[in-house]
């Protein structure tokens, strides 16, 4: 900046004079995204272009030297989080990398008091490719635990670990990608059926802690507004590797073990639960007896699919492919084509109207997704789990299915959670 001193009269040696004076950036006074709002990669994938903010004074003039801090949300990471604006006022985060599918937030931080706009947020979305697998954050490591959801909640209940049956519960933000634990489940189970009625989570059946196997009737029912728990009338017949399926209001139970019950110890039976009356009313029995069987509905009817039977004749256990399908207008069952892998243990999900079985084990663990379309009564095959699991759980949310916990072959419970776009 110059500024002359102009004396009046002629013949002044040095007329005018000139002063001179560098004017500073002065205090950054507001910070404004300049680049990379709005875009969208795959969960896991960096966006193209790097975020960036401008950093400006009073007067609108670009303020060099001003450190700003980069965060990432949702599971996303960022490199070179730390930056410093250059002489156009400008800093650049080094990369941001996504994380869970759906809306992911980036806050960059200008580091002074008094600034407009600070911090700002950059928004994009995670997209993932159709038929993908994307790995979530991880639970509390178990096995055999269920999950259901309730509103934009995934909860996952129950299991077992090294120190036997659990009563974890803990609940999944999807949009943060962070589980969160509750109030755990008053009698530590596992190997029960789970199921959600008006926005109550309901544990039924399984196996508690003893000296010996126990196994148990009790049903739990976990309410998220209140945070708490309550009892409820036990189902009719104790036993665990009970399915449960929603219908209309209604909790069903059916199959399961206990061999206290029956010759092979594996169970037909059908029950179905009033939450308004809190009593279970015996319902036509399923076809097949049998326990560890995935159970999914579609459309008003309960589909039973694979398991395990004891063949008592040739005292012979066998993985089933077996589907079975049960309608409560009619209170009858019929049966549908067969799972193409037979298995145990596997975990079930709908999405859109198909049903996705994954996981189980006719053996070791497997990695297996297939896919049933009931408007068709036929399956397909679809990408498999990046890791083999038995014992797992699996919920849906958002049109995500998640595949939560359980183990490989021997007892090692895991507590990995991955997310299937179909």
């Amino acid at each position: 900046n110059t500024l002359t001193a102009t004396a009046t009269g002629s013949g002044i040696a040095g007329n005018p004079v000139t002063f001179t004076a560098t004017a500073g950036a002065g205090p950054p006074a507001s910070i404004v995204i300049h680049a990379g709002d709005g875009q969208t990669a795959a969960p896991g994938a960096t966006v193209p272009i790097r975020p960036a903010v401008r950093v400006t004074n009073q007067q609108g003039s670009p303020v060099p030297g001003v450190t700003v801090t980069f965060t990432a949300a949702n599971g996303g990471t960022v490199t070179g989080a730390t930056q410093t604006t250059n002489a156009n006022g400008v800093a650049t985060v080094g990369a941001w990398t996504l994380g869970a599918a759906g809306a992911n937030t980036l806050t960059a931080t200008a580091t002074g008091s008094g600034i407009a706009g600070n911090p700002v947020t950059f928004t994009a979305t995670a997209v993932a490719p159709a038929g993908s697998w994307s790995t979530r954050a991880s639970i509390t490591p178990r096995t055999f635990l269920g999950a259901g959801v309730v509103g934009g909640t995934l909860y996952a209940v129950g299991g077992s670990n090294n120190a036997g049956p659990q009563g974890t519960l803990e609940a999944y933000d999807p949009t943060a990608n962070t589980w969160t634990p509750r109030a755990s489940m008053p009698t530590p189970r596992e190997r029960m059926g789970v199921g959600v009625v008006n926005g109550i989570l309901y544990t039924v059946g399984g196996v508690k802690s003893g000296v010996d196997i126990i196994y148990v009737p009790t049903v739990q029912a976990y309410d998220p507004a209140q945070g708490a728990w309550s009892t409820k009338a036990p189902i009719s017949s104790a036993r665990f590797d009970v399915g449960v399926g929603v219908i209309n209001g209604l909790l069903y139970a059916v199959g399961g073990e206990n061999p206290d019950n029956s010759t092979t110890g594996y169970s037909k039976r059908l029950e179905a639960y009033d939450p308004t009356t809190n009593t279970w009313t015996i319902k036509a029995p399923m076809p097949t007896a049998r326990k560890g069987h995935a159970v999914a509905v579609v459309n008003g009817i309960l589909y039973a699919i694979g398991g395990f039977h004891l063949d008592p004749v040739h005292d012979v256990g066998l993985y089933l492919s077996t589907v079975e399908a049960y309608d409560p207008a009619t209170n009858t069952w019929s049966t549908k084509a067969p799972m193409p892998t037979p298995r145990v243990w596997a975990s079930a999900g709908v999405v859109n109207g198909i049903i996705y079985v994954v996981g189980g084990a006719n053996g070791p663990g497997v990695a297996t997704v297939e896919a049933y379309d009931p408007a068709t009564n036929t399956w397909s095959t679809k990408t498999a789990m990046p890791s083999p699991r038995l014992g797992l759980a699996a919920g849906v949310l958002n049109g995500v299915l998640y595949a939560i916990g359980g183990q490989l072959a021997a007892f090692e419970p895991r507590g990995t959670v991955e997310a299937y776009q179909p």
